[in-house]
């Protein structure tokens, strides 16, 4: 078949084969594949992990069926993230992706990140990976036995959460992908054809999202709830964190204070084990600190600056023990200007905390709060 220059197929794979052809191939060859396709000299741990893997896949006991449809990928690349996934199996029904752990006996947080960014990676921007199912496994090459429980994200798309395993397990995990996905056939060829478009997939992944699922939610309760929901919508490495007007004075009841400065570098670009990252929901940023950057989940925390009925906005401020209206237009639009920024920082979805107020304190009533949440609630959105 002859094709045009714009159609060269790019090889991102550095091996591959049918299941079959990989079974009965030498694995001196399959290495030497490997070896061949790397760029620059390849450490002898990197050699013997290589080895490892080629002599765990070939010593599981494959189903005939599997072997008949299956192809695998070894070192897959993975443009976006700047890595490879360790295996791909392809079957007639959905996409395995394994992460080898070489000598380890346990799962990290980390691992199961890594197994979520590869899945998220292949569904939003493998385009001929967009409609059909993903599993990510870790394989822990000295790990006992695992308890195999596959399960999805709330988001529905396919993508099932990283599965935890002994490498004598892939053979059940494969077959009970088969079993439990009730798909079309994949046509391998054109799987193996299909582009990596990030621009086009992620446009296309959030009009998925905001068509089809409720990404936007509201809350009465504290924020504690709202943090739940953060943590529970976010797979691998994917963002979130709380964000505020700078104006919110009377949140500190919900443990949140504006006067605590953030530092905007640490709170966007470090890691879950940093407490000053926005990961750990402790520190919030404001309009300021986000304007023009975004976060995949977001919670926003309404205080009673802007207020809203059936008929009017109400603009506030907080001076000495009370709030006062703002007055001059200009800096009405302002505050207006300051939620528009902090309700378009989410790239897939949102939770907003509107506070109940209390009753016994005259800085928080629930007039400052209801109306607002009513209205949000008429909009549409969902209550937590």
């Amino acid at each position: 078949m002859l094709t045009s220059p714009n159609e060269v197929q790019i090889c991102r794979w550095m091996y591959a084969d049918s299941l079959a052809g990989f079974l009965q191939a030498d694995p001196a060859a399959i290495l030497g594949a490997l070896l061949q396709h790397s760029q620059g000299a390849v450490e002898p741990t990197q050699r013997d992990a290589w080895l490892r893997q080629i002599d765990l896949l070939r010593a599981c006991h494959w189903t005939s069926d599997v072997v008949a449809c299956a192809r695998i990928y070894l070192e897959f690349t993975v443009p976006r993230l700047g890595r490879r996934v360790d295996t791909v199996l392809l079957t007639d029904r959905g996409l395995v992706l394994v992460e080898f752990k070489v000598g380890a006996a346990g799962f990290t947080r980390s691992a199961l990140d890594q197994g979520w960014d590869y899945g998220l990676d292949f569904k939003h921007f493998h385009e001929a990976s967009h409609a059909i199912a993903i599993l990510p496994v870790l394989v822990a090459t000295q790990a006992p036995a695992q308890v195999l429980e596959i399960g999805t994200s709330f988001i529905g798309d396919g993508l099932t959460r990283p599965l935890c395993a002994a490498p004598e397990q892939l053979p059940q995990i494969v077959n009970t992908v088969r079993d439990w996905i009730d798909a079309p056939t994949i046509d391998a060829d054109a799987w193996e054809r299909g582009r990596y478009l990030p621009t086009t997939t992620i446009v296309e992944a959030a009009r998925a999202l905001y068509a089809g699922h409720a990404v936007a939610e509201i809350s009465r309760s504290d924020a504690g709830a709202a943090k739940r929901w953060l943590r529970g919508q976010a797979r691998g490495s994917e963002r979130f964190g709380v964000v505020v007007s700078w104006q919110a004075e009377r949140l500190k009841p919900l443990a949140i204070d504006i006067r605590v400065k953030t530092d905007p570098v640490k709170w966007f670009l470090d890691g879950k084990d940093d407490t000053r990252s926005s990961y750990y929901l402790e520190d919030v940023a404001t309009e300021f600190q986000v304007q023009g950057l975004e976060l995949d989940w977001v919670c926003v925390v309404w205080d009673g600056d802007l207020r809203f009925a059936e008929t009017a906005r109400g603009h506030h401020e907080f001076r000495g023990s009370r709030w006062m209206r703002i007055q001059k237009p200009e800096r009405r639009r302002y505050l207006e200007n300051a939620y528009r920024v902090l309700l378009t920082r989410a790239r897939q979805g949102m939770v907003i905390v509107v506070p109940e107020g209390s009753a016994d304190d005259p800085t928080r009533q629930r007039l400052f709060y209801d109306p607002t949440f009513e209205y949000l609630q008429a909009l549409g959105m969902r209550a937590l």
